[in-house]
């Protein structure tokens, strides 16, 4: 008897369905699979290692005291470069997730791949960096974080670098409190209302820049706190209008302004 022939079948649309139930009524064939959007699948594995690369841009240009959002845009006027805008992680179902089956397959031939898996993982922990070295952990300090899903203006809260960043303050003793009128089902649950989120807290992180976040008021929220820090993850907010509510503001990437706080912060 000839052994069936072996196929995996590309696509999900409705037509696809219908090839593939044809297909298994031959009995001289053995469908494995079903793959859809194998091009989207291609991108995320493509795209994850550029994700990583770019998510080193803040901390290399902070260190070097450099704005690396003025260097972004200035670089992405070149026709072939796109630099991605830097953040605190990355999240969703989807390029965290995808490029790791391959990685997991072929681990000595994706060194590229894991190394951005370790280098996106790492930004949360540059967050909470940036929060200690104004806000110092212990007598369980506040910290509110703005925005829980994984990205700007959708729902979704799977893997979502707000995960991460409560479990890591946490973990240093801060008690933290997430506000997301947009999110669902995240898993530490959320604050009602953005008052009862600042309430009480020692600083607000940015995380995700909902365009809802755009009507935040700085000077109303700032008799609620306890702390003026503002840390955004996004370079979302105008941090001029944060400054003159009498807030610290720490942007990711922004090197000029942390020099200029440390200076002031050690009278110089």
């Amino acid at each position: 008897m000839t052994p069936p022939t072996t196929l995996l079948v590309f696509g999900a649309s409705g037509h696809a369905k219908v090839v593939l139930d044809a297909i298994e009524r031959v009995a001289t064939y053995r469908v494995i699979g079903l793959v859809s959007k194998v091009d989207t699948a291609a991108s995320r594995v493509f795209g994850y290692p550029v994700l990583g690369d770019d998510a080193r841009v803040p901390s290399i240009l902070e260190d070097l005291e450099v704005d690396a959002w003025e260097v972004i845009r200035l670089a992405n006027k070149h026709p072939r470069v796109d630099i991605l805008s830097p953040g605190p992680g990355v999240g969703g179902h989807c390029i965290p997730i995808d490029p790791q089956f391959l990685a997991d397959a072929h681990p000595f031939a994706t060194e590229l791949i894991q190394t951005a898996r370790r280098v996106n993982a790492r930004m949360p922990n540059h967050i909470v960096r940036r929060v200690r070295d104004h806000v110092p952990s212990g007598q369980r300090r506040k910290i509110a974080l703005l925005g829980a899903s994984y990205k700007a203006d959708v729902d979704d809260s799977r893997e979502s670098p707000s995960e991460k960043l409560v479990a890591l303050f946490e973990e240093h003793d801060y008690e933290t409190a997430v506000y997301d009128p947009i999110a669902r089902g995240f898993t530490h649950g959320l604050y009602p209302t953005l008052e009862a989120a600042v309430e009480g807290a020692d600083a607000v992180v940015l995380v995700v820049g909902h365009r809802i976040f755009k009507d935040v008021d700085p000077v109303a929220i700032a008799p609620l706190m306890r702390g003026r820090l503002l840390v955004d993850a996004r370079n979302f907010f105008d941090a001029a209008v944060w400054s003159a509510a009498g807030f610290t503001v720490e942007t990711l990437g922004d090197g000029r302004r942390r020099s200029k706080q440390m200076l002031a912060a050690n009278g110089r």
